[in-house]
């Protein structure tokens, strides 16, 4: 668990290099936390090999908190691309 906290807090890090704002990480956590059927099955800290997803919400804002980020009018063009490539295989499968 310590390994995938480690990996959140390095994935914001490249996410602010790259000049993407890391608060969509925090979306993130935020979408699964509402898909997350716990009714069906109860996160249970200690049988998990990932934090929870409520321990990763707070330690993303606590990450926000303390490196806040400001937009860049400079885009990245490469991250453009991947991402429309992306966009792109998703609808040829459907």
């Amino acid at each position: 668990r310590q390994l995938e906290a480690e990996a959140d807090r390095e994935g914001m890090m490249i996410m602010e290099k790259n000049k993407v704002d890391p608060r969509g990480m925090l979306a993130l956590m935020r979408t699964l936390q509402e898909v997350d059927d716990e009714s069906i099955a109860p996160q249970i800290s200690f049988l998990s090999t990932h934090p929870l997803t409520d321990d990763r919400i707070r330690d993303a804002e606590t990450y926000l908190s303390l490196h806040p980020f400001e937009a860049s009018k400079e885009l990245n063009w490469n991250l453009i691309y991947a991402w429309r490539g992306i966009k792109g295989a998703i609808k040829s499968e459907d």
